[in-house]
């Protein structure tokens, strides 16, 4: 979206006093900017931001890092940097899906399937389904995007035995969608484990981020109502699109890792 700004007055710096660090005050004054400007809005890119500033190149990549680690502004590598779209909010107090979460805030799901394999389930996969170690799982690699963005990388393991023929079915909408019309098989309860990483190359490649960004990441195991275990999904998200929220009650806790716990 392209519109008429007046952005070297917005970044003009040079008429306050320098009582907090440069990369503060153009943080401040690109958010203030961006709260005016319609979603999808282009900035001027870092060259022409530091000129118009009068700061280091330097100084306007860490405010615009900063600003998109909150969710205001989104990057899109060879593209340049935008105004972001409200983020996109999964509840954690009930099993629902990533193109349910998107499509009930009016954005647009897509998906690209990077893989579909079988192979034998390791330790925490065949503790989580429920299976021998070793027994056949379908790995289910997916990217999710929200408006053509890449959001999400996920990785569903799934066991064969349940889910026979998936190599047949179209898995580029919901997944749990599919578990229920096609293998009547329902989700309802869950257990989802979140914890911060940085992004290695594979995945900075994947989610459109610099190598190191900072992701969210989550391990979710789901059940149906007869406590069937449907699922072990690994997630990497991109914070700026995507958080997760929780109401609070008295079994909602805080439950600390050990070295040796890989969820």
């Amino acid at each position: 979206m392209s519109i008429d700004v007046n952005w070297p007055e917005l970044l003009n710096l040079e008429d306050e006093s320098p009582t907090q660090p440069r990369y503060v005050r153009l943080k401040k004054r690109i958010h203030d900017a961006a709260a005016s400007l319609p979603a999808g809005t282009m900035l001027p890119s870092e060259t022409e931001c530091a000129a118009l500033a009068s700061v280091s190149r330097e100084t306007v990549r860490k405010a615009m890092n900063l600003l998109s680690g909150d969710g205001v502004l989104v990057s899109k590598r060879g593209h340049g940097t935008f105004t972001a779209k409200p983020h996109v909010a999964t509840g954690l107090n009930r099993v629902q899906g990533f193109t349910e979460a998107v499509t009930s805030k009016g954005r647009r799901a897509s998906t690209m399937v990077v893989r579909l394999d079988r192979e034998a389930a390791d330790v925490a996969t065949s503790a989580a389904l429920q299976i021998r170690k070793g027994g056949e799982v379908w790995a289910l690699e997916r990217i999710r995007n929200i408006d053509e963005i890449p959001a999400i990388v996920e990785t569903a393991y799934l066991d064969v035995k349940l889910f026979a023929d998936l190599d047949k079915e179209i898995l580029t909408g919901s997944l749990y969608a599919l578990m229920r019309d096609r293998y009547r098989l329902h989700p309802e309860f869950g257990e989802e484990s979140i914890f911060a990483i940085n992004a290695d190359r594979k995945l900075a490649r994947q989610l459109d981020v610099p190598i190191a960004a900072a992701l969210l990441a989550s391990t979710r195991i789901s059940v149906t109502r007869h406590r069937v275990p449907l699922e072990r999904t690994m997630r990497f998200v991109r914070p700026e699109l995507c958080s997760y929220s929780v109401l609070l009650a008295e079994s909602t806790g805080l439950r600390v890792r050990s070295e040796s716990d890989p969820d």
